[in-house]
């Protein structure tokens, strides 16, 4: 059950989209950095660069991030944002009702004891 929750959070912003809120002060968001199969960064990695010593959280030409310090320059791997948007990726209601209006007259003859 409880992770029926947890499923029901991120599933939302898949199949509604819409704008999401931070919940701490700001999304951090991968830029520059590699992530797993299924999109995510492992945890602890932003905790892990940020102890490094080419490694800083600030503001660069109005980009809040994490950047590190290259013999190029500065290279940003993870941006602050304050939201973020999500674009529908899933149309569960429209698949549904088509679903329903395939079968629902059917389905409730046959309960009904007809054909």
């Amino acid at each position: 059950m409880f992770n029926q929750g947890i499923q029901a959070e991120y599933l939302k912003w898949v199949v509604d989209g819409g704008t999401r809120k931070p919940k701490n002060k700001a999304h951090v968001l991968p830029a520059s950095i590699r992530r797993n199969k299924y999109g995510n960064i492992p945890r602890g990695k932003v905790k892990k660069l940020l102890q490094r010593s080419d490694v800083f959280s600030g503001k660069v030409k109005g980009v809040s991030g994490i950047y590190q310090r290259t013999r190029r320059g500065l290279k940003l791997l993870f941006a602050y944002k304050a939201e973020v948007k999500h674009e529908p990726q899933y149309r569960f209601r429209e698949v549904a009702e088509k679903r329903v209006r395939q079968t629902l007259v059917r389905n409730f003859t046959v309960a009904m004891g007809g054909r």
